[in-house]
This record gives structure tokens, sequence and C-alpha cells, in this order.
């Protein structure tokens, strides 16, 4: 519409949906299901994505990518100049969880095992460091079965 201008253009509604009574979240995938609809169905000639709500399969121009390479010369990295304190280097490594030993517990509460590490322990059970990770911090039962604890995060 930029390059064409607005009147080269027509607009018209191709649907009514209500969405009264749902959640955004809800909202959201009802809305792009509708959209890849009519992507699919219109194959509109003038859309550069293909997926509704995803750039997933775009490639830039080598031209846009000149511009926006461009556009960032000389201007400062966000993550350069910044400087970490040698407690809060510690403080990260510490809370690495690559090191953090874990000790895995059944529902009764009864110890199962001991690993060194959140890796260890998930090559032993199968479950993701992620998971063992979030189930670490919310003290959570992880499928129905295992609790995960570790010493606490230096703080």
């Amino acid at each position: 519409m930029l390059k064409y201008g607005y009147l080269s253009f027509s607009f018209q509604v191709l649907e009514y949906v209500d969405t009264s009574g749902i959640s955004n979240r809800e909202k959201i995938v009802i809305l792009r299901k509708l959209e890849q609809k009519y992507l699919d169905d219109m194959l509109p000639e003038y859309n550069i994505l293909k997926f509704a709500g995803s750039n997933l399969g775009h490639k830039l121009s080598t031209e846009t990518r000149l511009k926006m390479s461009a556009a960032k010369k000389n201007k400062p990295s966000p993550r350069r100049g910044i400087t970490i304190s040698e407690h809060t280097r510690n403080r990260i490594s510490a809370n690495s969880t690559s090191k953090r030993a874990v000790k895995i517990y059944s529902n009764k509460n009864q110890l199962l095992n001991e690993f060194s590490s959140i890796q260890e322990c998930r090559a032993s059970t199968g479950i993701s460091r992620h998971r063992i990770g979030r189930a670490m911090k919310s003290n959570s039962l992880v499928n129905d079965k295992y609790f995960f604890k570790s010493p606490y995060y230096i703080v």
C-alpha cells in the first residue's frame, strides 16, 4: 500500500467474527486460523508472508538486508560496553544449570537419586533440562512421580 498508494486498493469485509466472551489468546488463535484460510483460498498477490502470524520461510532481499545493515552501522551495540562485576559473575556461575546438583524425590518425598548436574539428571530420567529447572524453581511434581530439588539459588 505504501508503494502503490491507498487508492490503488479496495477494502472489503470478508467475514464478521464474534469474539465476545473469549480470552485474548483464543481470539488470536481463531483470527490466525481465519487469516490462514483466506491466504490459502485467495492467494493474494501482494501478501509477502505465506503463513498467518509468522515470517517462516520468508527471505529478505539482498537490498533489504543491505539497508538494515547500513542503518546499524556506526551505532553502538546494546551489548557492548556492559561490564559485569566479579560478584555478579560468581553468582551467574554458581547458578549455572550445568553445575547445579540435583536430587530427585518420589511423590512420597523419598530420595530416589542424586546427580551432579541437571544434564546428568536429564540423561538418566529422559526429562528435559528446562522442565527439571522449572520444577526445581516451582517445587512442582513432574509426570505425577518426581520432585527435583537443588541447593538454594545464590541471591
